[in-house]
């Protein structure tokens, strides 16, 4: 057997028996909860296990060629968030579990930026350490496609010009952007004068990791976009956003103009309750008791502007109970037939649902913005079937109230 500190590159586990190249995947695992590590003592039980785990390939190439061709991550790149030998140990697992994966064919990254191990290490479950390396390489993957995007409508417009090079003629009115935007922002400064005001909360930052606040903005970058182009728009408010929120640095790369006079967003480091009254606040919470039913135009409605896949507690009803604020959630269960899984909506979704409920005052076609695979479809015979037992229930119901009196 030749050395192995030779194959002991990257925690990449090799050995060459007889031109037999043998992997030794995810048998670590006995490390995993440990940061107390020596690693020269373990190597040895590595072998042992490996013997029993490992997967016979053709050596068809070198031991040098596989690892020229998967281009490691090296720990001086990161050895300046090791600030004590603890972190530096966690540091060198992260790594190593991140090898594993990749070798045993998972979806991994390239590579790791400085930002992405500060995150890692704020993770002590191997877990969610394995879903934040799945975060990273579907985040990658988009920039990736994006940039191709971009690069074929390149293309393609320069193959535009070539084939219509010669004079236009046409009897469509050309519609600028600038004027497009100038008539949204007329409509958005109507509604901040007479139209009826939207709070989004934003004093959730804390309950979220880095990928949370990433997807949180981008829900608040879509639900901008639906309120501008509609025609009867919100008057937005971003409360409670201070300076020292974990939200701002990616909500001005989501939202560059938000300080500015051409974006009527109403951002303020105050509270709703110093700008509102009150008795007109109702705080939306799929948590709270009351329905519902009818939309207020009176009322300033506040929505929670926060993402809680991972966090499943009451955090806005709390902090409306705190408040002593009226509660209501949207009446889902009375119009949709929910399958399985979460009932919670994005931001925009609620935003999009309001819109459309405050013009038409129809909870029906207002649901429409509810993703269908959240629904669950029935047959038209069990929907009689419940609209039937739904009946004699408020019947039976009738009954006894006058039979009461």
């Amino acid at each position: 057997m030749m050395k192995c500190s030779r194959y002991l590159l990257s925690w990449n586990l090799y050995l060459s028996i007889r031109n037999v190249h043998i992997y030794i995947p995810q048998s670590y695992k006995f490390l995993k909860n440990s940061h107390n590590v020596n690693f020269s003592k373990s190597f040895s039980k590595l072998l042992n296990q490996g013997r029993m785990l490992c997967n016979y390939t053709d050596l068809t190439r070198s031991p040098k060629e596989d690892l020229t061709e998967n281009e490691c991550i090296d720990y001086s790149d990161f050895s300046s968030l090791a600030i004590t030998e603890d972190v530096e140990k966690q540091i060198k697992l992260i790594l190593m579990e991140y090898e594993i994966y990749k070798q045993s064919g998972e979806k991994m990254p390239s590579t790791i930026q400085l930002e992405d191990m500060k995150e890692l290490l704020n993770h002590p479950v191997e877990r969610a350490r394995r879903r934040y390396f799945h975060y990273l390489f579907k985040r990658e993957k988009a920039k990736l496609a994006e940039k191709r995007r971009k690069e074929r409508r390149k293309l393609e417009r320069e193959q535009n010009k070539l084939v219509k090079s010669g004079p236009k003629n046409t009897f469509f009115l050309l519609i600028r952007k600038t004027s497009m935007l100038k008539f949204y922002n007329t409509r958005q400064a109507d509604a901040v004068m007479f139209g009826s005001s939207l709070v989004i909360d934003m004093a959730y930052d804390e309950y979220m990791a880095k990928r949370e606040l990433i997807n949180c903005v981008d829900q608040l970058s879509m639900a901008y976009g639906s309120n501008k182009i509609n025609r009867e728009p919100f008057n937005l408010y971003f409360c409670n956003l201070h300076k020292d929120n974990a939200l701002i640095p990616y909500l001005n790369n989501a939202i560059p103009h938000i300080n500015k006079n051409n974006c009527l967003i109403t951002s303020t480091e105050k509270s709703y309750l110093d700008i509102f009254p009150k008795e007109r606040i109702v705080y939306l919470t799929p948590n709270s008791p009351n329905v519902l039913q009818k939309f207020d135009h009176d009322s300033v409605y506040v929505i929670g502007g926060f993402v809680d896949k991972v966090n499943a507690k009451p955090l806005s009803l709390a902090k409306a109970k705190r408040e002593g604020l009226k509660t209501a959630k949207l009446p889902l269960d009375q119009h949709l037939h929910w399958g399985e899984g979460c009932k919670s909506l994005t931001i925009n979704q609620v935003i999009d649902i309001l819109l459309e409920v405050k013009a038409s005052n129809n909870w029906n076609k207002a649901f429409e913005f509810v993703p269908n695979r959240k629904i669950r479809k029935i047959d038209p015979e069990e929907i009689q079937h419940q609209t039937v037992t739904k009946k004699k229930k408020q019947t039976i119901f009738n009954m006894k109230t006058i039979l009461a009196d």
